[in-house]
Formats: C-alpha cells, structure tokens, sequence
C-alpha cells in the first residue's frame, strides 16, 4: 500500500518564509493603492465644496464668502461664527459628508459636548490676514473678514488658477494638537496666518519670526504649517478657479523662509529674492 508523503519541516518553513517576502513586498504596495484611493474621495469632495463656493459667489454679486465672522459692520467684536464660509455654501450642498476626507477619523462627526459647533469637517478655507485688527485688517487671501464684512471678489483676483481656495485641515489633526477640532459652525476651517488666534498657519513658515527661520515643531508648526497631508505627503487643494489638485503644502509657498516680520506678512510673503509669488494670496503677484 502507497503513503501519501506528507510536507517536510523544513519545506513548511520555506513555504512560510516565501509568504512572509510576499507578505512583506505587496502590503505597502496595498497601502498605497487604498490612500491613493481614499485621496481621490477626498479630491472629489473637495471639488464639490468649490463648486458650492463658487455658487454662492455667484448669487453674491461674485464675493466669497466670509471665512469668520469675528466683527460687526461697527468694528466690534461679534464671536460669531454664523456667517463663515462652511454655513454659507450650505444650501448648495447636497451631502454633508463631502465636508469629511476619509482619512480624517473625526471627520463628519458632532462632538456631543459642543453639539452647537455642527459638523466636525476636513477643510480650510483661505483667509490670510497681516494685520489683526477690527477695521484695519488687511485680508490677503480670499474668505478673511475685511472691513465692513467685505471679502475679496472674483475680480479682484488676478490669476485665479493659481490661488489657494480651500485645502485639508483634518479636525482629528487639529485636536490632536491641543488646537480644538475643525467645525462647520466654528472659528478653525480658516487659514488666518495670526499665530496667537489658532495656530492657523500656511506651510514653510516654521515659526519664522522677525525675518529670522525658526525651528520646524509638530503639526500645525510644522513644514506643512496647518495643511494636512495625508496622502503619500501629498494635500487636496481647491483654487479660485474651482480646479482641484494634489501638491506637496510647501509648494505652495515657496520661500522656506519669511521675507517680513510675523506679525505683519511673515509666512506667506513673496520676498527672500525669488520673486515666486504665494498661492495663498488673491493678489497673485
């Protein structure tokens, strides 16, 4: 009578050995198929959210809406978040889950102990300011609050293709790093570039203070400033003209280092000699 012959140890272990190299070689290759995956989501609904905005610009006699609303028409302090820019495009969205980026965990969520916030969401708008002041204030990106709750129009920018209108900032980041989370009805889905409000900072500033680089910190002190890039090293941005694009976040500022003081035009300034202008401002020079 014939035995079947059964497997050796020693071919057990090669066999197992071959599948762990296997293993090992095809699981980032699996990791990078789903982020790839999960950015286009991302991309996708960030292309909507621009849509929307540009929507409402249209039946705002073409002005952005307002990315916080911290003053009245008066100058004085309001706190409210009413009129921001996640509120406002709301009537042109057919879903809320287009304000959460799969890779953000809290994304599209209610925190319940702040339910009044709204929805927690993935996105920033641009609303760089250089001056931090109730009628003074000079809005240099698109969605900031300028005097008398005037914000930058579609005329008013010069290259629109070229200039940042949204971009992720994850509310799980955010409240990782102590700086609360990002909501539909709050203060942090605004790029402000006024470091003592909430840290909200464009990349490649690094704590750049009077004209000296500082030191790259955690998120959102880092090279990416409060950009969020999950994807491979890579963030979703949204410009004015409604196009949508994945880039490295320093890019979009190219200088590594602030050609101006902090407290005026720091981190988003086009100087330090390479005349490469910042996508951040409307005034794409």
């Amino acid at each position: 009578m014939n035995k079947s012959k059964g497997f050796t140890l020693i071919e057990l272990l090669v066999v197992i050995a071959i599948i762990a190299i296997l293993a090992a070689i095809l699981f980032p290759v699996f990791q990078k198929v789903r982020e790839n995956a999960r950015r286009s989501q991302c991309l996708s609904n960030e292309k909507q959210l621009a849509l929307a905005i540009l929507m409402y610009n249209q039946d705002a006699d073409e002005s952005y809406p307002i990315g916080n609303s911290l003053w009245d028409t008066n100058g004085n302090w309001s706190n409210s978040s009413a009129g921001n820019w996640a509120v406002s495009i709301l009537p042109y969205i057919k879903s809320n889950g287009v304000f959460a980026c799969p890779d953000d965990t809290l994304g599209n969520t209610v925190d319940p102990t702040a339910s009044w916030e709204g929805l927690r969401v993935s996105y920033v708008a641009n609303g760089l300011q250089n001056v931090w002041s109730p009628n003074g204030h000079n809005c240099l990106g698109l969605m900031c609050q300028g005097p008398a709750n005037q914000t930058v129009t579609q005329a008013g920018v010069n290259s629109p293709s070229s200039v940042v209108m949204l971009a992720e900032g994850h509310s799980a980041d955010l409240q990782k790093s102590g700086n609360g989370g990002n909501y539909t009805a709050g203060f942090n889905n605004i790029i402000t570039g006024i470091p003592f409000y909430i840290s909200q900072a464009p990349p490649n500033q690094c704590g750049v203070s009077n004209n000296q680089a500082g030191t790259c910190g955690a998120y959102p002190n880092g090279a990416d400033g409060a950009i969020s890039a999950h994807h491979n090293g890579l963030a979703n941005f949204a410009f004015a003209d409604g196009h949508v694009k994945s880039m490295i976040p320093a890019k979009t500022v190219p200088n590594s280092t602030a050609g101006g003081a902090w407290w005026a035009d720091g981190e988003y300034d086009t100087g330090a000699g390479t005349n490469t202008p910042s996508m951040w401002m409307a005034n794409h020079i």
